[in-house]
């Protein structure tokens, strides 16, 4: 029998996880910043609430039209939904989904799912 060709969600998660890995061992000091067009903070949740998040490590870029994180800092653990139009580029690679879900801790994005 011979051997099945890997899905397509398989390959956008394993070439997440490389451009996530190769984000996350560059030396050079690149640190996590965010940016957005507005910002809500809900002190009774804990959560903040961004149009236009932009979200960048290195060569890393995240953008999407909206987004949900469980905490405003990110030195501690916590996680980014992004909606609508969710776009990642590595150096010259470039994905595209409708949502995604970024995880982060100790100032480096540590795992991410389209």
């Amino acid at each position: 029998m011979a051997p099945s060709s890997p899905s397509i969600p398989r390959l956008c998660a394993l070439t997440l996880a490389v451009a996530l890995a190769a984000g996350a061992q560059n030396d050079d000091g690149d640190e996590l910043q965010f940016a957005s067009q507005s910002v809500m903070l809900d002190g009774q949740t804990n959560m903040m609430r961004a149009k236009g998040p932009r979200i960048t490590q290195g060569d890393l870029t995240i953008v999407a039209d909206d987004a949900l994180a469980t905490g405003f800092e990110f030195d501690e653990a916590g996680e980014f939904r992004l909606t609508g139009n969710v776009r990642l580029e590595v150096d010259t690679a470039v994905m595209e989904a409708d949502s995604a879900v970024f995880t982060f801790a100790d100032r480096q994005l540590s795992r991410g799912e389209l």
